[in-house]
């Protein structure tokens, strides 16, 4: 016991320390265009960026095996840096004519979130998506001053994403609202046997504020046609987002649903400048960003030094005359009849099952109605032939009262059938089981539903009866009458 004792203490020291903010500071010896960069940053202390830098190029020290991408957040003068793949933060210091690295947070590395987006809203820094361990991750953390861990934000669904450089996924985070936006979402085609992704075709809006996800549309096909090898200009001006494609600069506005190009003045200056400052047969490596009012395009010199272009760019250089929609919330007749089967397919197979079965007795009812003249004839000469003298009077007489649209009354059917000097028990018995013996014949000879003599109280005295021929088989009696 005093071993198991030791044993369990000894791993929850480990797990302290391990857990522990890394709260030394470091001097990280920086490559010219990382310097650079950082000076660039620091001189401005009222404009907020946040962009992640091509990984292996920028590394700020530190051991790349660990993560594949960094996250760089300024919020006014305070600056950040995030390994994409653990929770490691950091916070950068300048100090003289160098920089410091502080780590702040007290995260062991998960791996999980390499390819995530990382943003700040409202002061408290966020993390959305992301993969590793074979899985894409839908979910967002949050950094906790407190705890000084990535916390879990309750959601109420998974939207799985992840950043790629093949195919822009155009995030934004928009401080005004406190809500997120996402172009569309990955997926795995056909997990476990290949890692191939695809991405679906919706358009996503989280609201920090009832922590929710809603999906807001289908993406325009235009514009997911765009972003197929789009580069990102980092812009992030109030609820803008803007990329490149083709030389073409397009920007994206989610609070109204629009997306459009530059101004044509504008996207002419920045192509000019592009193909000047980016010339195809120079090695290079390069990205873009905003600050304040001005779009940098940065490139990194054979000699590690780092070259920039600075183009001004304000929301006035964005033509809103070629607006059109980002999603389409209309959801056409295809796809509502499509998610109406996939969600009550049970009960459809159930209704489908019912309508064969009342079809079935539809077709054979139309069968027996559309039965062929000849042998209609036949039946109707059967039943007739079948009859006895006074039955054959009782029709004959039914259908002469038919032609004077009048009833036949239990007088004049008592002469006929010979019980009128009987009581009147005997009259009901009699008549009655002539009726039931010439209405069985006519069911059982013609192969009809349905009695042929039909029996109704009198209008005149309601403790009567009158009998008239069914007028459904009227026109088969008058022809046997009249053969």
């Amino acid at each position: 016991m005093g071993r198991i004792k030791l044993i369990y203490f000894l791993i929850l020291m480990s797990l302290a320390i391990n857990a522990s903010a890394q709260v030394k500071k470091v001097t990280p010896v920086l490559l010219p265009y990382e310097k650079s960069f950082l000076d660039l940053l620091t001189r401005d202390t009222t404009s907020n960026v946040e962009i992640n830098l091509p990984f292996i190029t920028f590394a700020f020290g530190l051991n790349t095996n660990e993560f594949n991408g960094i996250a760089i957040l300024k919020n006014k003068g305070d600056l950040q840096l995030q390994t994409l793949g653990n929770g490691k933060l950091y916070k950068i210091t300048k100090e003289r004519d160098s920089y410091s690295l502080a780590r702040i947070d007290a995260t062991i590395h998960s791996g999980v979130n390499f390819n995530s987006f990382t943003f700040r809203l409202r002061d408290t820094l966020f993390q959305y998506g992301g993969n590793g361990f074979w899985s894409i991750r839908g979910i967002l953390t949050f950094f906790s001053e407190k705890t000084k861990q990535w916390e879990l934000l309750q959601a109420n669904r998974l939207v799985y994403g992840y950043s790629s450089e093949n195919d822009l996924r155009l995030f934004k985070a928009n401080k005004n609202e406190n809500r997120i936006y996402l172009s569309h979402s990955y997926y795995y085609s056909d997990f476990p046997s290949t890692l191939n992704t695809e991405s679906n075709d919706s358009c996503y809006q989280f609201d920090l504020n009832n922590r929710e996800w809603t999906t807001l549309g289908k993406l325009n096909p235009a514009l997911k046609d765009k972003l197929n090898y789009a580069i990102d200009l980092n812009v992030n001006k109030g609820n803008y987002r803007a990329f490149t494609k083709d030389l073409e600069n397009f920007w994206v506005n989610y609070s109204n649903n629009t997306f459009g190009k530059f101004k044509a003045k504008k996207s002419n200056e920045i192509k000019q400048e592009w193909i000047t400052f980016y010339p195809i047969a120079e090695v290079k490596k390069y990205f873009t960003l905003t600050m304040g009012d001005s779009l940098y395009l940065f490139k990194i010199k054979q000699d590690n030094q780092l070259q920039k272009r600075v183009i001004s760019l304000t929301e006035k250089d964005f033509d809103l005359t070629t607006a059109t929609f980002i999603y389409n919330n209309q959801v056409s007749l295809f796809e509502e009849l499509k998610t109406f089967i996939e969600q009550h397919w049970k009960l459809l197979l159930i209704v489908i099952g019912l309508l064969i079965i009342v079809a079935y007795i539809l077709v054979a009812e139309r069968k027996k109605k559309t039965m062929p003249a000849a042998v209609n004839t036949i039946l109707y000469n059967n039943f007739y032939a079948s009859l006895s003298a006074v039955d054959k009077d009782l029709i004959k007489v039914l259908y002469e009262h038919y032609l004077n649209g009048e009833a036949l009354t239990t007088k004049v059917i008592n002469k006929l059938i010979g019980v009128q000097q009987k009581d009147v028990l005997t009259q009901n018995k009699s008549r009655s089981d002539h009726f039931i013996k010439i209405n069985q014949k006519f069911n059982q000879s013609t192969q009809q539903k349905g009695a042929l003599i039909l029996k109704k109280r009198d209008e005149q005295d309601k403790r009567q009866f009158t009998y008239a021929l069914n007028l459904t088989f009227i026109d088969e009696i008058a022809r046997l009458l009249k053969a």
